[in-house]
């Protein structure tokens, strides 16, 4: 990814992870269930998805992290148990060691989110800029 961005001149480049093994987790509850039921929970699931957006960042080390809890779109209601963070704390970790910004994506409030990606209570807990971790703010309103 870094030698295409080269290649092309690219300002940036945005990483975020839409799909756990092959499914996309942003679509609809019946597909994301069906990778909820591989995992048996949907802690699990959260957990995994966490695991790739790690392993994202070390692999395609991009300029910014995109949506970081986009798996909370359809499970809002999930809460941040010990391992949830665990993965997210490691997920974070991260990219901030890579330099990574963060983005607050607004596109969460068209999609009947109560605010925008990272959600608040996560964004508090990891209190991403204390670690080092840099914002940077993507207003992806659509129609709102």
């Amino acid at each position: 990814v870094r030698k295409l961005a080269a290649r092309h001149k690219l300002s940036y480049i945005m990483g975020s992870v839409h799909h756990v093994d092959g499914v996309p987790i942003d679509y609809d509850d019946a597909t994301l269930a069906k990778v909820e039921n591989k995992y048996g929970s949907t802690e699990a699931l959260f957990v995994r998805y966490f695991e790739l957006v790690k392993q994202m960042v070390e692999e395609q080390q991009p300029t910014i992290v995109g949506h970081f809890d986009l798996i909370r779109l359809l499970r809002p209601e999930q809460d941040l148990t010990a391992p949830i963070l665990a993965a997210a704390d490691a997920a974070m970790d991260a990219a901030i060691a890579q330099g990574c910004l963060f983005e607050i994506n607004t596109s969460g409030l068209r999609k009947g989110l109560q605010g925008p990606y990272p959600h608040l209570d996560l964004a508090k807990v990891a209190l991403i800029e204390k670690r080092g971790g840099v914002w940077t703010v993507d207003r992806q309103t659509g129609g709102v």
